[in-house]
Order: C-alpha cells, then sequence, then structure tokens
C-alpha cells in the first residue's frame, strides 16, 4: 500500500511538467524570406546574405573574388546590391516569373517550396535557356558573370559510338527479387523512346 503514494507521485512528476510545458515550434527554414518581401537594391536588411547564399548554392551567383587574396570571398554580406539583383531576375525567368529582380510575393512564394538539393544552373546552361526563353528583349542575358561552374563536359561534341547502342544492365546478387521487375519495366520504357 505504500508504494501506491509513490507511484502516483512518480507519475505527477513526470507528466505535470508536460502539461505546462509549451508546444516546441517548428520553424521553417525559409521563414527569413518573409521580412525579405518587397526588397529592392540598394536596401541593407538582415536575411539577404542568407539569401545569396541559398542563390549560390542553386547557381545563380558565384560568391566574389578578393582583388587582393584573389580568394573567393564567402563573407556574404545583407546589402540588396545588383549581382543580387540579377540572380533574382535569373531566378524568376527559371521559373517563369515575372522578372522584376525585387522579391515580390511570386517569388517568394516559389523561394519557400520544397526543391531537391541539386544546382539549376551549370555552367551555359542559364545563358542558352533565357536566350531560348526569354520573349522580352529589354534584357541581355547573354552574359551571366555569376553562373557556377561545377564541372565541365569533355570537349567538343562527342558521340556514342554507333556500333555501340545495344545495352545491357544486370542486378546484383542479392538483389531484392521485388525491385527486378519495376527496374526492368522502366528500362523497357526508357528503351521505346531512346536509340539504346
Amino acid at each position: 500500500m505504500a508504494n501506491k503514494p509513490l507511484v502516483i507521485l512518480l507519475f505527477i512528476s513526470i507528466f505535470l511538467p508536460l502539461c505546462f510545458s509549451t508546444p516546441l515550434l517548428h520553424v521553417s527554414p525559409f521563414a527569413f524570406l518573409n521580412k525579405l518581401q518587397g526588397c529592392t537594391k540598394g536596401d541593407n536588411v538582415k536575411g539577404i546574405s542568407n539569401l545569396k547564399n541559398f542563390f549560390h548554392h542553386y547557381g545563380y551567383l558565384n560568391h566574389q573574388i578578393n582583388a587582393t587574396s584573389h580568394l573567393i570571398d564567402i563573407n556574404v554580406d545583407d546589402t540588396f546590391d545588383d549581382r543580387l539583383e540579377s540572380a533574382i531576375k535569373t531566378y524568376q525567368q527559371y521559373f517563369h516569373l515575372n522578372s522584376t529582380g525585387s522579391l515580390n510575393v511570386e517569388t517568394i512564394s516559389q523561394l519557400a517550396k520544397p526543391r531537391c538539393g541539386n544546382p539549376d544552373i551549370i555552367d551555359e546552361t542559364a545563358d542558352r535557356m533565357l536566350l531560348e526563353h526569354n520573349s522580352d528583349s529589354r534584357h541581355d542575358y547573354h552574359h551571366l558573370p555569376h553562373i557556377v561552374s561545377h564541372f565541365t563536359f569533355f570537349s567538343g561534341m562527342r558521340r556514342w559510338p554507333s556500333t555501340k547502342y545495344h545495352l545491357t544492365y544486370a542486378f546484383l546478387p542479392g538483389t531484392r527479387v521485388d525491385v527486378k521487375a519495376p527496374v526492368a519495366r522502366a528500362f523497357a520504357t526508357w528503351a521505346r523512346y531512346t536509340h539504346f
């Protein structure tokens, strides 16, 4: 009988703090974007450095090279400068938004959407894409100095040898049986639309 009050006291001491604790708030990693809505060139707002890092990661903005040390300057500031405006215009063009260079509602909404971690722009991809899809001739996107280059392709227009269009694949020993049929169907679908 003496154990019953001890159990009740233990129960209360464990669960009482839980009743009065504040719930954990889930903060979006893009919450800083809300403070940036409406920002334009010349503004200095806390959080713009996060946006610059975002644009750098996805290939829209290169960090500048320091003129003295010739090293990449990764100390980005919170100033809305020409380079950021250009990166925003490129981003807006890439996602078929009105290319204003400012952080309007549509752009903030697109920036906050979940996405994969791979860059959108690598090498001349943006240059080609913007020249092909840009119907507004007022903007000259022919030279985009902030495009990120993570790799290069082989020089020239290399092609797969015409004698090697029959590709095969195999499964490693121990591959689950239920995986083989979907993979085979995927390759069969792929083969219908390619010359391999």
